[in-house]
């Protein structure tokens, strides 16, 4: 599956290079017009972060979300700084078909375990990897913080718990335009046999979505190589 993704800032559709807020691209379309075109070339689900949420959870863009939700013929994955039971639940109360969560797993292991047993299918985990010596540790706060362990160990944790789908990306090359990183996805696919795998970040042509797709990753998300052009969302969805 072919997932458009849209970054939300001040009501605005935004792309950030390395996540980096002083590297931000504004877009001149407004989310209902970039989200009808997606659906009208044919995607089935759309990919929303809530920037404004992931750096202040109380600034989430509430009533944005919930139009596009309710206004729009696709489902809708939202993330962005969703670390509370409160404001998950708020998103799949809305129509959210799956929140994105991140930092809830490193901080509070035990609160993400309860919203994987709350949330059945509904919690994705954002499993943004950095590689220290070959080795993929988590990613967190904004990228501003690396997990003490691997991340494979900590997915493997919450596997045992009830987790169904993890999207990840190299934070090297998300918004970089440089490729993806067809290792993690081999490595997530082949550890991982049961967990739905969404890749994300770096993929700019056709043929990289024909290779992530051999990887064994189920989904990918593409944002910058829509909005720039460099693919077609029509073509894409038929590889």
């Amino acid at each position: 599956m072919i997932i458009p993704a849209i970054d939300l800032l001040d009501g605005d559709v935004v792309r950030l290079t390395h996540g980096d807020f002083n590297k931000k691209t504004v877009y001149p379309l407004t989310p209902f017009e970039l989200v009808n075109d997606y659906s009208e070339a044919g995607a089935k689900r759309i990919h929303i972060v809530d920037l404004d949420g992931a750096k202040a959870p109380e600034n989430r863009q509430w009533d944005i979300i919930s139009a596009l939700i309710h206004e729009t013929p696709v489902e809708i994955q939202v993330g962005g700084g969703f670390r509370s039971m409160v404001d998950i639940k708020r998103a799949i109360d809305i129509g959210a078909t799956s929140v994105l969560v991140s930092s809830l797993f490193t901080d509070s292991p035990d609160q993400a375990k309860e919203v994987l047993q709350a949330f059945p299918n509904q919690v994705i985990f954002a499993a943004d990897v950095k590689y220290v010596e070959d080795t993929a540790y988590l990613a967190t706060h904004g990228w501003t913080k690396i997990s003490e362990r691997p991340a494979f160990d900590i997915i493997a944790e919450f596997v045992d718990q009830g987790l169904t789908s993890v999207l990840s990306t190299d934070i090297s090359r998300d918004g970089a335009k440089q490729g993806p990183n067809l290792q993690l996805y081999k490595d997530l696919a082949r550890t991982f046999s049961n967990l739905h795998i969404i890749a994300s970040g770096g993929v700019t042509t056709l043929d990289d979505i024909r290779q992530v797709t051999a990887s064994g990753a189920q989904s990918m998300v593409i944002g910058k190589a829509l909005f720039d052009g460099d693919i077609n969302l029509s073509e894409a969805l038929k590889c």
